[in-house]
C-alpha cells in the first residue's frame, strides 16, 4: 500500500512542479487543472480510506502526504490573491483552499 501511496505522490508531485517553482505561477491555474491536482493530491487518500480491514496508519500517512502536497502548492502564492486577478484563477485558488480547510489541513 504504500508503495501505491508514494508512487501517486511522485506522480503528483512532477505535475505540480510548474505551479510550485514559480511565485506567479498561479496566474496558470484553472478549475479543470485544480480539480485535477486536487484529485490526484486526494487520491492516496481515497484508496488509504477502502482499505479492509481498516489500516489507521496508512490512512494518517496519506492524509499527510495530501495536506503537505497542496500546502506546499500554494505557500509561496500571494494570500490573498492580488486584485486584478482572474475570476477563474480566483474561483480555482478558493477550490483548493476549501478542500484543505474541508479534509482539516
Amino acid at each position: 500500500m504504500k508503495k501505491t501511496l508514494i508512487s501517486l505522490f511522485i506522480i503528483f508531485f512532477f505535475n505540480s512542479l510548474s505551479f510550485a517553482t514559480n511565485h506567479e505561477s498561479y496566474k496558470k491555474l484553472t478549475m479543470t487543472k485544480a480539480k485535477g491536482i486536487v484529485l490526484m493530491a486526494k487520491q492516496p487518500l481515497i484508496n488509504a480510506k477502502k482499505l479492509k480491514p481498516r489500516d489507521r496508519e496508512a490512512e494518517l500517512f496519506a492524509k499527510d502526504v495530501y495536506c503537505k502536497s497542496l500546502t506546499n502548492l500554494i505557500k509561496d502564492w500571494p494570500n490573498p490573491l492580488p486584485s486584478g486577478t482572474k475570476k477563474e484563477v480566483l474561483k480555482a485558488y478558493d477550490f483548493i483552499k476549501a478542500d484543505l480547510e474541508k479534509e482539516n489541513c
